[in-house]
């Protein structure tokens, strides 16, 4: 089996999978409390901000629920075993679940806070919370996928506590901000005031580390 076909096949048992289990409607429910929390807020002048803040929680929770639960799951009962056994590389099989599972992610979070924007002010959302907001989608992703390969049985929980502690990391005056996913995810949506390009540039090397890490990582671990 080739790299690709093989990628390809975890990509469709994914994709099966996911159509046949519950996190669709999970997803779609913690993707509409954003909405909910818009409509409350609606016409009040702290709307913007305080919408944005809440819909950066999705980034706590869907990819660790989402994302890490499901590449958890497969690890430790070694449910894809069948091409697990297979002389194929180990990076296939997270490839695979990656393919399916991101787009899945970014786009509850994209939608989400389109429909919430049209629910709390009324038009639509501005490019660059869009932007901002599915780059961190994608970002969290990757982090949640390296920590669940790091630590299969709990990938879930460390994701969860991983970007809570991101959060506070976050909202320290110093530039350790920088090291904080959801912080650069305010400055490239230009709800802060650092620089885009900057912040894009630290998602990238941070997502990217922890991507290559887990990679890297599933290669090492017991067949």
């Amino acid at each position: 089996m080739t790299n690709i076909a093989a990628t390809l096949a975890v990509a469709r048992l994914t994709g099966w999978r996911l159509v046949h289990s519950r996190a669709p409607l999970i997803g779609i429910v913690i993707a509409a409390l954003p909405i909910a929390f818009a409509a409350a807020l609606r016409g009040r002048a702290a709307y913007a901000l305080r919408s944005f803040e809440v819909e950066q929680l999705l980034l706590v929770v869907l990819p660790s629920i989402v994302v890490a639960a499901s590449i958890s799951t497969d690890l430790e009962d070694r449910s894809i075993t069948y091409l697990w056994s297979r002389p194929l590389p180990r990076w296939a099989i997270l490839a695979g679940k990656l393919v399916v599972l991101a787009p899945y992610v970014v786009a509850l979070v994209a939608l989400g806070w389109i429909a919430a924007t049209g629910v709390g002010a009324g038009k639509l959302a501005s490019p660059a919370t869009i932007v901002g907001l599915a780059c961190g989608a994608l970002a969290t992703t990757l982090i949640a996928a390296g920590l669940a390969v790091v630590a299969p049985r709990y990938g879930m929980v460390l994701a969860i506590i991983y970007m809570l502690v991101d959060a506070v990391v976050g909202q320290i005056p110093a530039g350790i901000q920088m090291l904080s996913v959801t912080h650069d995810v305010s400055d490239l949506a230009g709800v802060t005031h650092g620089s885009p390009m900057i912040a894009a540039a630290s998602l990238a090397i941070i997502s990217g580390l922890w991507a290559i890490y887990g990679l890297r990582k599933i290669r090492s671990l017991e067949a």
